[in-house]
């Protein structure tokens, strides 16, 4: 079915990002069609269920469910030979199906699969669609041992989808922040709550390359010591290690408390030297947290910018 996809060329671009939810559906009934805040997606969720506060999407907590939307920019049609069979095998996802649908009139790929997850097999139907500079993917999944009552509700729900390409975006809608301060970076990507900025407004494609990334918390955190707080999670990223020659300081953002740091550190996959930066800044008992890093190289260039745009955040009352 991929060969005879291909042959058509429905698609001009489409890219797969394994998303594993564990989903449930009670109810059949379809609500009016909504659209994703920070997207150009609508469509039309099971009745009951509500915009999702950790992903860009719908969810039903009881019974638990989940609608995932993904919108990237920029053209994919390159990693098109990671939907084969095989390759997904690979990722631990069996194909059960795949065909070429329509949706609104756009060309689409609708595909049928299976990914073992916590609680068992989930079964989920995905559409992938896109154009030269953007790629959509709407993930919806639930336990393959309900498929007989949830399968047909579910694949409706994603097959609701319409995209408007042409429609302006506010990449900080539904958030509870935004930034005063975008001259030198720029939104260059958002997924669910979290947002990341670079110079050229691309994700980046390098350890070395400037990124700030700017992620409010969902559940309340426990800020007797900010300072403590702050210096635990500067050094909590996965993705840099051996953090030393930590510094910082108590600031005020916006009205809020905040602590900002700064340090040197290494990339924990190439072992590139970097520089990084964080800024906390408390709101009640939530935290929103600012997170940048570039190469070592290139710190007194960016570092000043870093804490420029950070303390720029305004937070949405």
């Amino acid at each position: 079915m991929l060969d005879s996809f291909q042959r058509r060329g429905a698609l001009r671009g489409l890219c797969l990002h394994v998303v594993v939810s564990l989903c449930a559906l009670a109810g059949t009934a379809l609500a009016a069609a909504t659209r994703v805040p920070g997207t150009r997606v609508a469509l039309e969720p099971p009745e009951g269920f509500t915009p999702a506060e950790q992903f860009a999407g719908f969810q039903r907590l009881n019974p638990a469910a989940s609608i995932m939307v993904m919108e990237r920019p920029g053209k994919v049609l390159q990693v098109y030979s990671g939907m084969t069979k095989e390759a997904l095998a690979g990722q631990g996802i069996t194909l059960l199906g795949s065909e070429v649908v329509t949706l609104d009139g756009q060309a689409a790929m609708l595909y049928h699969v299976t990914q073992p997850g916590p609680g068992g097999v989930v079964e989920k139907w995905m559409v992938l669609f896109g154009d030269d500079a953007n790629t959509v993917m709407v993930v919806a999944g639930f336990p393959q041992a309900s498929a007989s009552s949830m399968s047909e509700p579910m694949k409706r729900a994603v097959m609701s989808t319409t995209w408007n390409p042409a429609q302006p975006v506010d990449k900080f809608e539904g958030l509870p922040f935004r930034l005063a301060d975008t001259a030198s970076f720029k939104v260059a990507s958002r997924s669910a709550r979290k947002v990341t900025l670079t110079t050229s407004g691309v994700d980046p494609r390098r350890a070395e390359d400037p990124v700030l990334v700017i992620v409010p918390s969902v559940n309340d955190e426990d800020i007797q010591d900010l300072e403590s707080l702050a210096r635990q999670r500067i050094g909590a990223t996965a993705t840099i290690s051996q953090v030393t020659n930590i510094s910082g300081s108590a600031v005020k953002v916006d009205g809020a408390t905040g602590y900002e740091l700064t340090g040197d550190a290494t990339d924990a996959n190439y072992g590139t030297a970097l520089r990084v930066y964080q800024l906390i800044v408390v709101e009640g008992r939530k935290i929103l947290m600012v997170q940048g890093r570039v190469a070592a190289s290139q710190a007194a260039e960016f570092a000043p910018q870093f804490s420029r745009v950070a303390r720029s955040v305004q937070r949405k009352r």
